[in-house]
């Protein structure tokens, strides 16, 4: 028995082909603004009073100008009593001071198809 094709594999799990899609990006840092954008388009998508802490992220220009960033966050509810953690892939459009969240995985499945487009990022 032989290991599947992971890209292959993610594509069929994403119902997508995402070969196409991502390319290495060259290593480019966030500006301080961008970081706040990129916090704040993360907490939207939390429920409302739950604090957020970003764990770990790596950002690259693609070939277009845009930034790509990936990342790992977790976050608690108020009282501390729930708490999620999950990775991200979000793009920022300088031209457009934009911010832009493509995908938040929580589960298994789902964080293995974003990790496997950061990878084709370059990002991790």
């Amino acid at each position: 028995m032989s290991m599947p094709d992971m890209p292959g594999f993610v594509d069929q799990l994403s119902g997508t082909s995402s070969r196409s899609k991502f390319e290495p990006t060259v290593s480019a840092a966030l500006t301080q603004g961008e970081e706040q954008a990129q916090r704040i388009a993360l907490t939207r998508e939390l429920p409302p009073g739950w604090a957020l802490t970003i764990l770990r992220t790596n950002s690259g220009s693609d070939r277009r100008g845009r930034i790509q960033t990936c990342g790992l966050y977790s976050a608690a509810s108020s009282d501390g009593s729930q708490k999620r953690s999950g990775i991200f892939r979000s793009e920022i459009d300088r031209s457009g001071d934009a911010v832009y969240l493509r995908s938040l995985a929580e589960t298994g499945t789902q964080k293995l198809i974003v990790y496997s487009n950061c990878q084709k990022l370059g990002l991790f």
